[in-house]
């Protein structure tokens, strides 16, 4: 007798299906939410943080143009420069003014006038210059008939100011507020 293969009747081995990335598991659909939740997370606070970098440079830019447009006035009118002094005073009083609407509740704000002003600006900056130093010709700026004041400092004071509003708001756990009564600080 002939010796006959036993193996011959044997099917091929076959290979299992190639393993599908797709349906995802569980594991990957909560871990690609919390990357979306993430990213959108991070897209909202980096527009947040852009939104007020355009702000305060606006209002750089409207305080460093008063300043600029009073040394031009005061420069061809000699060493007067009356005029020009107060509207820097009040365009520097407006600033001030608008950003402290757009970081701080508008109704303690809006009605701040003289001392409650300055302890206001000094409370919130950091400082005592605005009550005792260079900054306190704000207090009356409205009302006074003549400008004598140090320009360049006030100038300084206010920008640092207005820098450390936007640095502490940055740094603030409390966004809900947002921006007080739509104020605005661009011109």
């Amino acid at each position: 007798m002939e010796a006959q293969d036993p193996l011959k009747d044997l099917a091929d081995i076959h290979l299992p299906d190639p393993v599908s990335l797709w349906p995802l598991a569980l594991g990957w659909w909560v871990l690609a939410a919390f990357a979306l939740a993430l990213l959108v997370y991070a897209g909202l606070r980096y527009a947040i943080h852009w939104r007020g970098q355009q702000r305060l440079k606006a209002a750089l830019r409207e305080l460093d143009g008063a300043y600029h447009r009073y040394q031009q006035t005061a420069r061809s009118q000699g060493l007067g420069g009356n005029a020009a002094g107060l509207e820097f005073l009040h365009g520097c009083n407006a600033v001030l003014k608008r950003v402290a609407l757009l970081h701080h509740p508008a109704p303690v704000v809006a009605r701040l006038h003289g001392e409650a002003w300055l302890g206001f600006l000094d409370s919130r900056g950091n400082t005592h210059d605005f009550s005792t130093g260079s900054g306190r010709i704000l207090g009356d700026g409205g009302y006074r008939p003549t400008f004598n004041g140090d320009a360049a400092a006030l100038h300084t004071l206010c920008a640092r100011w207005v820098r450390h509003a936007y640095r502490s708001t940055d740094r603030s756990t409390d966004r809900s507020t947002g921006r007080a009564n739509g104020a605005q600080v661009s011109p």
